[in-house]
């Protein structure tokens, strides 16, 4: 069985929650979706989202610690930001023992997968876990989607790592987890690699980055942090050349990802 672990963000820090819960209901959407019914889908909150769609594989698990308060440092205020993403992912990871799950996967819930992953993890769950190579990058809204490689490194709805390797993060204490070295998603396949776990490359898409929504915690950071006229210049040649690579959002890929 393929458990999904979600992290909310606080409304506390949130720029609009309302955005935040209609962003969620795709995600929950999107993932409830799954062509096969061996999964399950844990939300870790502070504010139990106000949303309307319901699935009986889905569960809500408040956080118990209290959530971030926004502060004006940039660096900073991502750090704590991160902090409370990864303590909701250990929360997470913890409630999941209760369904026994062959594998994890940590999504953000402001994007959305594949419906064939449950029935692919089903079909392959001796597997120490895949990463996705493979994607798409969407800008909220429009019609326009951008094919991605190496998604791994951007997206952090990017990893399938098989519950056994991942136990030994419940050694640490919650409270414990610092937010910006617990399990990079961009290093994660090297990570096991070097323990003698390596992953494969998913055979097909398996997710897509949601951007531009004014909700992003790395775009936010970015945004405010680098002035640095080159830094800027770089940042939007890179926005550019995916605009060149763009192609029409196709009724196959709504519907496999519920977007």
């Amino acid at each position: 069985m393929l458990v999904f672990v979600i992290p909310l963000k606080s409304k506390t820090v949130s720029n609009s929650w309302d955005k935040v819960n209609q962003l969620l209901e795709r995600t929950v959407r999107s993932v409830c979706s799954q062509t096969s019914n061996e999964f399950k889908v844990i939300v870790v909150h502070h504010e139990k989202p106000n949303i309307e769609f319901e699935h009986k594989n889905l569960s809500y698990l408040e956080a118990p610690f209290p959530p971030p308060e926004p502060i004006e440092n940039p660096k900073e205020d991502r750090k704590r930001k991160h902090t409370d993403n990864k303590r909701k992912l250990w929360l997470g990871l913890k409630f999941s023992e209760s369904f026994k799950p062959s594998h994890v996967m940590f999504v953000d819930a402001d994007d959305c997968v594949s419906c064939h992953l449950a029935h692919y993890v089903k079909e392959h769950n001796n597997e120490n876990g895949w990463y996705v190579d493979k994607g798409f990058e969407y800008p909220a809204e429009g019609s326009i989607i951008y094919p991605r490689s190496n998604l791994y490194e951007k997206c952090g709805t990017s990893n399938i790592i098989k519950y056994e390797l991942l136990k030994p993060l419940l050694e640490v204490d919650v409270y414990e987890i610092d937010g910006l070295a617990y399990l990079p998603h961009k290093k994660i396949p090297e990570l096991f690699k070097e323990m003698g776990y390596p992953f494969s490359a998913l055979p097909f898409p398996g997710s897509i980055y949601i951007t531009g929504h004014g909700d992003n915690i790395f775009l936010e950071y970015f945004s405010k942090k680098n002035k640095n006229p080159a830094d800027l210049t770089r940042f939007y040649l890179g926005k550019l050349k995916k605009l060149l690579v763009g192609r029409p959002l196709t009724k196959k890929i709504r519907d496999e990802f519920s977007l």
